[in-house]
């Protein structure tokens, strides 16, 4: 029966709760570290992976995807992505600190201004962070998994003796709230001295650190992951690690479909209660550099 003329819409609330999947496939996760550090060979290893190479650096990597310089080329990959018609099941976008870089620069081109601060008070900045919000969360929403690939850099924190070094990702600090509010799993790549199972030493090697501090932002939504994760020195190895940590701790990877509601404390709450504590269609053929053929 239709609706009459000037009837307002109204929506039952559903009484079912919703059961978590804790499926890797389902999360979206912001992996960052120092550059060459092996964020994106830890990221090519997630089922039916397909980067938005928004940066060059996969030349040693065999990867889909396809090389982005501009905003509208995000566009047009989303819509292509959004088709289906295709084998991914992990997007993988590498790095979301270009991707907001062309958003800027996409709209000072628009609006023909050098610098967003040129509009009326905070217009340009809200117009940019609106936009990259919006495809952001367009992409997260696809029914598949979401990596955003980030740099880190070292900072220093206060002043005096109550100052401290941080690493911390090197994304915008308009965009990273955004970022943080929207992900999952916040895992830092880190390189540290891990112990060598054959020598019984400490050597130099790498470890996932999942859970926040003052010296790095981190944070697991679902809660199942553990404090550290050591890698080992291939890609294959670090995957074989972070999906048995996933696995291990109650964690599913596969069977893509409708994402469930997640445990209401969030990443960005994490890490920011660690700061106060002290149209293409996506190609399936690529080249080694993630280049389309």
């Amino acid at each position: 029966m239709a609706d009459k003329p000037n009837e307002k819409r109204v929506i039952v609330p559903c009484l079912t709760k919703t059961t978590p999947t804790l499926d890797l496939l389902h999360e979206k996760t912001l992996l960052w570290g120092k550059p060459k550090s092996g964020k994106s060979s830890l990221a090519s290893q997630f089922p039916g992976a397909y980067f938005i190479a928004t940066e060059r650096g996969h030349d040693a990597l065999s990867i889909n995807g396809t090389d982005c310089g501009e905003w509208d080329d995000v566009l047009a990959i989303l819509r292509g992505l959004a088709d289906g018609n295709h084998p991914f099941q992990t997007i993988v976008v590498d790095t979301v600190d270009n991707m907001w870089f062309f958003c800027e620069s996409d709209l000072r081109a628009k609006k023909q201004i050098e610098y967003e601060g040129d509009m009326e008070y905070g217009k340009g900045f809200r117009m940019i962070a609106n936009e990259f919000r919006r495809v952001l969360t367009q992409l997260s929403n696809l029914p598949y998994g979401f990596v955003l690939i980030s740099h880190a850099e070292e900072e220093e924190v206060g002043e005096g003796k109550g100052s401290y070094r941080r690493q911390w990702p090197t994304i915008a600090k308009k965009a990273l709230p955004i970022v943080l509010g929207m992900v999952d799993l916040c895992v830092f790549l880190d390189e540290t001295y891990v112990m060598d199972d054959e020598t019984k030493r400490m050597a130099p090697g790498r470890v996932l650190r999942t859970k926040a501090s003052r010296g790095w932002a981190a944070g697991d939504r679902t809660g199942i992951l553990p404090e550290t994760i050591s890698l080992g020195t291939s890609a294959e190895q670090a995957w074989k690690a972070f999906s048995g940590a996933w696995l291990t701790g109650g964690g599913r990877i596969g069977d893509v479909g409708a994402r469930a509601d997640a445990p209401a404390t969030g990443v960005a709450a994490t890490v920011t209660q660690a700061q106060t504590e002290t149209t293409p269609a996506p190609q399936q053929n690529a080249t080694s550099d993630g280049r389309k053929k």
